[in-house]
């Protein structure tokens, strides 16, 4: 009985342990375009922020699966279930012990976890969005609980952020998608709101076969003016967050206003299979975070300054 809790402690601490190296991996393999963003943080956040986006990028993934190979809808009530298990203290995996870990050391609630996994079973059920408010709840759900989640993680300095922090990852979220609307078309997902596409006209094949046309462009500009009001609301965030998190979220801004000019000035930069950004545009935006001269963007607050 005597070594009974050390090792139940320590069974634990190797659960987590390898929970969050699994967890490393996965963020490492979806976003190492912007991994780098992070580097700021203190480890023990970078790892608690991986387990956020561990689970993120498993909502991603089966997306993926169910569009290529069409997994019945249990799935999303296993997974459901998996969770409430985990926050229970019933994990059944390493990854679940650390994402509740995470959850409950930083008095996250568990409704974001949830409305990740109910953002993909959104578009799960319904395999396309007919209109813009549509495509809008499946971000909001997704990429904004995504974003509020991890800001408790990076540290918030006064209360009011959560709508800031929706906007913040349902822009990061939706920017993304128009970036890869074409790699999603040929996987056979359109997560383009059907409305947009009937207003300009735009036909999906085209797009499929990567043929330039004014259809496109104009589709590619109307997208980038609402996200571009809806980033002026996500930049709001940055006030909210300790410095840390403040200049993890500036960057992040800073790379997908980027890729919103770029698209701006050329839609058809979509249809590059290495990006809507190059490498040099790459290279800039990570050495302005690692030397602290991150920001610059018009959408970022003026009367606060996090350097």
């Amino acid at each position: 009985m005597a070594t009974a809790n050390p090792t139940t402690k320590l069974t634990r601490k190797e659960s987590l342990d390898k929970g969050f190296q699994s967890a490393q991996s996965a963020v490492r393999s979806l976003f190492k375009d912007a991994v780098w963003a992070t580097s700021n943080l203190p480890r023990e956040n970078r790892k608690e922020l991986d387990a956020i986006g561990s689970h993120l990028v498993r909502c991603l993934d089966m997306l993926d699966l169910e569009s290529t190979e069409g997994l019945p809808l249990d799935i999303w009530k296993e997974i459901r279930d998996e969770l409430s298990d985990a926050f229970a203290g019933r994990s059944q995996t390493p990854e679940l012990t650390a994402l509740a870990h995470v959850v409950e050391k930083h008095n996250i609630p568990k409704q974001f976890i949830f409305d990740m996994v109910n953002g993909a079973d959104y578009w799960i059920r319904f395999r396309k969005f007919d209109t813009w408010e549509q495509l809008d709840t499946f971000a909001s759900n997704l990429g904004g609980s995504a974003m509020i989640a991890a800001v408790k993680v990076m540290g918030v300095a006064k209360p009011g952020f959560e709508i800031p922090a929706l906007n913040c990852g349902k822009a990061i979220l939706l920017t993304q998608q128009l970036a890869n609307c074409v790699a999603d078309l040929k996987a056979n997902r359109n997560l383009l709101a059907q409305e947009d596409l009937d207003r300009f006209k735009l036909e999906v094949h085209r797009v499929k076969m990567r043929q330039e046309c004014p259809e496109l462009k104009h589709f590619v500009r109307f997208n980038v003016s609402r996200l571009e009001k809806l980033f002026a609301e996500a930049g709001k965030l940055v006030s909210y967050l300790e410095l840390g998190g403040a200049r993890t979220v500036t960057s992040l801004l800073c790379l997908h206003w980027r890729m919103l000019t770029q698209m701006r000035r050329h839609p058809d930069c979509i249809y590059n299979p290495a990006g809507v950004l190059t490498r040099r545009d790459m290279r800039s935006l990570k050495s302005r975070h690692v030397l602290g001269i991150e920001g610059g963007i018009p959408i970022l607050p003026t009367d606060d300054d996090h350097h």
